[in-house]
Formats: structure tokens, sequence, C-alpha cells
């Protein structure tokens, strides 16, 4: 059975055409995966520097924890405490509607019966 990928094939693409067509999709060219299947394949590719980026976020992120007063922790603790309850208290609230809903037996008879 054809896929997305091979459901071409029938159509006489070359093998050349296929193999671009793949590498859109996956490795080298995975960011022109949404682009028209006709753009053009760049000559050069600039490198990303997403992972760079994200480097450099989480490195200010971890540099604010080391720093934060204690003061600012005990705010926090106490902040992701309270967050911590709630969840457990809708979770509790959950739990407790789907043994009603399974303890519940439905209706049976026709729907609109007036009965």
């Amino acid at each position: 059975m054809p896929t997305g990928y091979t459901n071409c094939i029938k159509d006489g693409v070359t093998f050349e055409q296929f193999v671009w067509k793949c590498a859109r999709a996956m490795g080298a060219l995975v960011m022109m995966r949404d682009e028209p299947s006709n753009a053009p394949i760049p000559v050069k590719f600039e490198p990303s520097n997403y992972y760079a980026e994200e480097v450099a976020k989480a490195k200010a992120k971890l540099l604010h924890w080391f720093n934060i007063s204690r003061n600012e922790a005990r705010h926090n603790i106490e902040y992701f405490s309270n967050e911590e309850k709630e969840e457990i208290a809708r979770t509790e609230a959950l739990n407790r509607w789907l043994a009603q809903l399974r303890a519940s037996v439905p209706p049976t008879g026709s729907l609109g019966s007036g009965e």
C-alpha cells in the first residue's frame, strides 16, 4: 500500500525526485517540509542558532535560580506547595466523578419518547 512518500512513484517520478521529496521531510532539508514541493533547494545552508539560543536561555534561568534570595525561595516553595495542593484536590474531585460515572447505569429505552 503506498504512503504519502511512495504514492508519487506510480506517477512516474524519477528516483532522484523521490529522494529529494523524502529529504524535504527528513534530514538536512527538514526545514523545507512545509514548503511547496517545487520550492528550490538552497545551494548553501546556514547553520541554525536555535540550540545556542536555547542553551543561553537555560543558563540564564539556572543563574537566576542560583542567585535568588532566601525570601524569594520561600515564596516560590509556598507558591508551588499551594499549586500542588490544588492539583491534588482537582485530581480527587475528578476521581470522585469517575467513580460516579463507573457506578452509573445508562438509561434504556428510546430517546425522545417522552417517557
